[in-house]
């Protein structure tokens, strides 16, 4: 049965753009209600699954993200939604004030897609985005201050979970922690992974890298920050010894670039690819041997846990196996899918990180069982249990 969707997001990510192209061929009709915050998908991809795109309306104030710690400033936006004939509301977290303003507003059930839970980031971590640093940096006071963001914000979580008509977590440890630890009263839930769709998976098997130089050839694919649990160049290069190569994909903070650029330039094993479209990605990285996760638990370890990339599916797509530093979320799926290993790398020497690189090497699997069109029914299931009640 086809229906008429409405997906509410901050910021439109691969992961919302994915599920709606699955949704959208599987005849759904789907419009976009979107804050405009962070063009980290290109126009002429983003537009294309959706029937109409609405910018939901921002005042353009310096001030504005206070606003958006209250879900007031989208009420008047939702009710003029009612009477268009919407089935039901798609929203996405973060901030979560739009599934809150969405489910008191809107007579649709609304199902709330958890791509980060607020909650497992530090204090310290949103207070950052509302304290003035020369203030932050005030211990007591710093604390003081972010402790009362970080409050009203899990307040506000746990509003727009316990309000939703369904619930969907990116990640495993996402649902135990508000099985076990929380209290939330949660109506439905279902964990959903960050799928890679089907168009993407290589059209042919490019030769790879190994096979000119004989050598192990490594692939990471990410955000690039010298800042925060992003700052992963430490971990990444601790998979590095003689014999391997590291290739690095994917875009970042200017300083990172920077830094990721000069050291592609001074070291022969370490090359910094750039930025690639997903589907030429994927080509490129089924041409190395591994696919890299050098998560640090040193700054918000809680969300680092919980986090379940896009980088995941891409790597399976590409034909990786996976080799991860320890994160809850990884050590759960590894466990159970049989993809990769788990390397502590801070615990392990070079000799011993290349030879379980090149075990892992030699892992393989079917792609199809990690692609979206596989997976998108569990998530249409939701959809009709939710609508039936």
């Amino acid at each position: 049965m086809s229906n008429r969707i409405l997906c509410a997001t901050p910021s439109l990510t691969m992961r919302t753009l994915r599920q709606m192209e699955a949704l959208a061929g599987l005849g759904h009709k789907i419009d976009l209600a979107y804050c405009g915050i962070g063009e980290n998908v290109a126009r002429s991809d983003w537009k294309r699954p959706f029937k109409k795109v609405t910018m939901v309306p921002k005042t353009g104030s310096r001030l504005e993200h206070f606003s958006y710690l209250s879900p007031k400033k989208f009420l008047s936006f939702f009710q003029a939604q009612n009477g268009k004939g919407y089935d039901l509301v798609h929203a996405c977290s973060n901030f979560d004030t739009l599934a809150i303003a969405a489910e008191q507003s809107m007579k649709a059930p609304v199902v709330f897609d958890v791509r980060d839970m607020a909650s497992l980031f530090s204090p310290r971590s949103h207070g950052k985005n509302y304290i003035p640093r020369p203030i932050l940096n005030i211990g007591p006071l710093g604390d003081a201050l972010s402790n009362n963001f970080y409050n009203r914000i899990r307040r506000n979580e746990r509003v727009a979970m316990e309000g939703a008509d369904g619930v969907i977590y990116t990640s495993d440890y996402m649902k135990r922690v508000v099985d076990t630890e929380y209290s939330y009263d949660i109506k439905r839930s279902l964990v959903f992974y960050n799928y890679l769709p089907r168009e993407y998976l290589p059209k042919a098997r490019l030769e790879r890298h190994s096979a000119g130089d004989g050598k192990l050839h490594l692939a990471y694919e990410g955000v690039l920050s010298t800042e925060g649990y992003r700052d992963l160049l430490p971990n990444l290069l601790r998979f590095l010894g003689d014999g391997t190569v590291m290739h690095v994909f994917g875009t970042g903070t200017p300083e990172a670039v920077k830094e990721y650029t000069a050291l592609s330039r001074r070291r022969k094993n370490f090359r910094y690819e750039g930025f690639f479209e997903p589907g030429k990605l994927i080509e490129e990285l089924s041409r190395c041997d591994v696919g890299i996760f050098p998560f640090h638990k040193s700054v918000d370890g809680r969300h680092v846990d919980s986090a379940f990339p896009n980088k995941v599916f891409d790597y399976l797509g590409a034909g990786l196996p996976i080799a991860s530093t320890p994160a809850y979320s990884m050590v759960h799926f590894l466990k159970h899918e049989k993809v990769g290993r788990i390397l502590d790398v801070e615990k392990l020497g070079p000799g011993q990180v290349k030879k379980a690189l090149e075990t892992m090497a030699e892992i393989t699997f079917d792609r199809e069982r990690f692609v979206m069109e596989g997976q998108i029914g569990r998530l249409e299931k939701m959809y009709s249990d939710v609508l039936r009640d």
